[in-house]
């Protein structure tokens, strides 16, 4: 996946609220470790092109993000926050916290896989799951109904 039209997708989110465009600062409120590194290693490239300056807030967990978002509900310091899609689903709901997603300003929107953007969020990754189960143990179906 290239991250780089994810940032500028974050960019164009920020820049439709005027008092963040202006500050030319977003803040994106992400997991530590992995996440946080990842996020480090491209905001240069992203502060390059955009002249927009990228500030980390970690979070644990998505709820624990939820919860920070939802106390400084009146005076907010992150314009971004990665989260788990059922977090986000339900927290979307929230219409006083979050702003709905100005599609026709997200140049990539044709390339994202089916599913991956909503009103109020757009998806990041995907990942498969399975089903393990132990043949000795649990008879084979006949066949899978998905």
């Amino acid at each position: 996946m290239n991250i780089k039209p994810l940032l500028l997708s974050c960019g164009v989110l920020v820049a439709a609220n005027s008092a963040f465009a202006q500050s030319n600062e977003i803040t994106i409120q992400i997991w530590g470790s992995t996440w946080e590194n990842g996020l480090k290693a491209i905001s240069q490239q992203f502060e390059a092109e955009t002249g927009i300056k990228v500030n980390a807030v970690t979070q644990s967990s998505s709820g624990e993000g939820l919860v920070k978002l939802q106390v400084e509900r009146d005076n907010p310091v992150v314009d971004v926050w990665f989260a788990t899609n059922t977090i986000a689903s339900e927290a979307a709901q929230d219409q006083k916290l979050f702003v709905k997603i100005p599609r026709d300003k997200l140049s990539n929107r044709d390339q994202l896989i089916k599913g991956a953007i909503a009103d109020d969020w757009i998806g990041i990754y995907y990942y498969p799951m399975g089903i393990v189960y132990n043949v000795d143990a649990v008879p084979v179906p006949p066949r899978f109904d998905l």
